[in-house]
């Protein structure tokens, strides 16, 4: 894979040096491969072995497959696509509103984005609850916030406008996500039911269980994973959780328990990559689990030593477009990225930053985080992805 600042090029050339074009009937030619350190201008000239070349295309390679040619450019991530997962690209869930545009000629610009260096805080503010568990983008103007209390708080994103929903628990919901229609799922672990709020405002069960879920996620494909344990109020190590996958209308299809390990023990948190990984964050077992598209084992990530003082503890996690893992390490104070392959990137935020307690996590889908702190009642916003 090539390194994100470097260019494949290729040259086709006749037998005399000449750049040529592959037409039938042309002189045997010799094909040529280079990496530059910026795109091409159309002035650009190298000489290999004494020969003056003249560069005829520019080759990029989609970004998300890293294997097929690139036709196309997002200009919201940004990057380079193939036509297959340009497609894969418009069905998601969270790049379907992106703008894609083919990709012409010599103009290639290099609109990658990338981890900013210093984060910049774009929104804070303060809600009623006394701590607050979680936070879900709904659309680029709304998110929910919830807590340890059965509302649900619905916000628009500068925090002057707020209302609720009351749920159907005695406690307060567990686990959140939200449906492509916009529709509110959560889950109740008391009650071992996951529901889902009517545009009335109500609750209505979708899955009944016989385990406890938790983390809840909507796939790419619209697919609803759910995290479970056997119910324990001590919350004992050698619980033993699972992951589920159910249809939009609660009809189960399958579900991951691990082959040969013990995979998870209670999956608090769980979401899904670009590469159809599935990443749990496990409260019991202090770390990250991830395993792929079949359920096989991927990677675990146990966390940097920054302060050796406080033990790592995940809570939520989410990803953004470019497959970083993102993840609210509470005790630490600091909000952790790993790559794909569940290699330790860098801290992203810590305490010195402005984050205490991080709790609540999410993309926003664009280039931003949603934090929600457990104790300080704040919510706040960071811009993490930066051109």
């Amino acid at each position: 894979m090539l390194n994100k600042h470097y260019y494949s090029v290729e040259f086709l050339l006749d037998s005399k040096g000449d750049s040529k074009k592959n037409k039938l009937g042309a002189l045997p030619t010799i094909r040529i491969s280079l990496l530059i350190k910026r795109p091409f201008t159309r002035t650009d000239s190298f000489k290999v072995r004494n020969m003056s070349i003249e560069p005829a295309l520019c080759s990029m390679t989609c970004e998300e497959c890293e294997t097929t040619a690139a036709e196309y450019m997002c200009k919201n991530c940004p990057g380079y696509l193939c036509s297959e997962c340009k497609t894969e690209h418009n069905r998601r869930k969270i790049t379907r509103h992106h703008v894609i545009a083919p990709i012409t000629g010599r103009k290639v610009r290099t609109l990658k984005r990338c981890l900013a260096e210093a984060p910049k805080q774009k929104a804070c503010f303060e809600t009623d609850l006394e701590y607050q568990l979680g936070v879900r983008c709904i659309s680029s103007s709304k998110i929910v916030v919830f807590g340890n209390d059965p509302r649900i708080l619905v916000i628009d994103k500068k925090g002057q406008s707020q209302t609720s929903i009351i749920t159907d628990t005695e406690v307060s919901p567990d686990g959140m996500a939200i449906l492509p229609d916009s529709s509110i799922l959560y889950s109740d672990v008391e009650t071992r039911r996951i529901l889902v709020v009517t545009g009335s405002g109500e609750s209505q069960t979708l899955v009944s269980t016989d385990w406890s879920p938790s983390g809840l996620c909507v796939t790419q494909s619209g697919s609803i994973l759910v995290g479970l344990f056997h119910h324990d109020p001590l919350y004992e190590v050698d619980q033993v959780g699972k992951v589920e996958e159910y249809t939009v209308s609660g009809n189960k299809v399958r579900e991951i328990l691990g082959e040969d390990q013990k995979l998870y023990s209670r999956p608090e948190h769980i979401t899904e990559n670009f590469n159809g990984d599935i990443i749990v964050s496990d409260y019991n077992l202090k770390k990250i689990t991830a395993v792929d598209a079949h359920g096989h084992f991927r990677f675990s990530y146990l966390g940097v030593a920054k302060n050796k003082s406080y033990q790592f503890l995940p809570m939520d996690i989410d990803t953004d477009t470019l497959g970083h893992v993102i993840i609210a390490d509470q005790f630490r104070h600091s909000i952790h990225v790993i790559d794909k392959d569940g290699a330790f990137v860098r801290l992203l935020l810590t305490e010195e930053a402005g984050i205490k307690e991080p709790h609540g996590l999410c993309f926003d889908g664009v280039d931003s985080i949603w934090v929600a702190e457990l104790e300080s009642k704040l919510v706040k916003k960071f811009k993490i992805l930066e051109k």
